[in-house]
């Protein structure tokens, strides 16, 4: 008799995981093109991404190609390439405000073809 009383907790403790895992899986791994050079453009890039429901980021040199893993639910790709072009940084989504590229380092000019040479 007890153990007719232990299947239902079972079932009931079993569904209440798998909706926890279905909930912990809502993350989105996908890619994100972002114009930059260097090493310090890396780090800015990667830092400005790191907004909340962003989990992941990796900004690759020479692909200009950043991995993100964030949460729709949370955030949008649009949200975190805005963050990226207030940092001064073109992604394929849209351009950075020129007030925040000046900003920049001018090593860091990736608009300008003599530091994208040097870089190269």
């Amino acid at each position: 008799m007890k153990t007719l009383y232990k299947i239902p907790l079972f079932l009931i403790g079993l569904l209440a995981f798998s909706t926890f895992h279905a909930q912990a899986q809502t993350e989105t791994d996908t890619t994100l093109i972002v114009n930059g050079v260097c090493h310090m453009c890396k780090m800015t890039i990667e830092n400005a991404a790191e907004i909340k429901g962003v989990s992941q980021v990796e900004w690759d040199v020479d692909s200009k190609v950043l991995a993100l893993v964030y949460n729709p639910e949370i955030t949008s790709l649009e949200a975190i390439s805005q963050a990226i072009n207030n940092s001064g940084y073109d992604t394929e989504i849209d351009t950075a405000p020129e007030e925040a590229y000046q900003s920049l380092h001018k090593c860091c000019h990736y608009r300008d073809p003599e530091v994208v040479k040097e870089h190269q």
